[in-house]
């Protein structure tokens, strides 16, 4: 099939949807299966039955399960900035570390599956749209924390709060593996644990 007959293809789906709102409900649905099942039972072939469209419709919007994937971690990324600016700007008053730490943690807790395809490094290493996505919402997390423009230690202490975020979903997954239903409470302990930190004046050895 050709790009245009796949263009046509992607419009003439039940339910009168657009091109556009084709991607954008595959996408939809993508997330919804990779929280459910992970990222990898996640196949186009489901997603295609799911909003009721031909499989070659998709291929013309995703060449592949991982063009596909890069797709979904971009949206990831989108919706954790979004996040996090939410948190910034709710109005509350609390330190920066507090709304905007809170909010990247409360994520990954909440969608471990979703944080998971967002830092696959097959995906970061193999799409642009992804490595950009997260330069993006990096940025805006990082402003965040630091209230403002980042200095070098603000954004030194965004990129170490941003890495522990990676380290809990890598081992909360690995334990998953190991002993399904155990990877969801240590990643809960892990940040409840940090929180802890983040709320106590954390005083050297003497």
């Amino acid at each position: 099939m050709t790009d245009s007959q796949a263009a046509m293809s992607a419009g003439a789906i039940s339910g009168g949807m657009s091109v556009q709102t084709l991607k954008t409900r595959a996408l939809d649905v993508a997330i919804e299966m990779v929280g459910q099942r992970g990222p990898d039972h996640v196949n186009l072939r489901d997603i295609a039955e799911t909003i009721g469209t031909g499989v070659s419709s998709l291929y013309y919007y995703f060449k592949s399960k991982d063009a596909l994937l890069a797709e979904v971690a971009a949206e990831g990324f989108g919706r954790l900035e979004a996040a996090v600016t939410a948190a910034r700007n709710d109005g509350l008053g609390r330190e920066p570390i507090r709304s905007c730490g809170g909010a990247y943690l409360r994520f990954i807790r909440e969608q471990p599956m979703l944080y998971k395809v967002m830092y696959s490094e097959r995906i970061l290493a193999g799409f642009e749209v992804a490595r950009e996505a997260e330069r993006r919402a990096f940025a805006t997390f990082a402003a965040g924390i630091a209230d403002g423009a980042p200095t070098q230690a603000t954004e030194d202490g965004a990129l170490a709060l941003w890495a522990f975020g990676r380290g809990v979903a890598s081992l909360s997954m690995a334990h998953e593996a190991a002993e399904p239903g155990s990877g969801h409470a240590l990643s809960r302990r892990l940040v409840d644990g940090l929180e802890v930190l983040i709320g106590r004046r954390i005083r050297p050895p003497t």
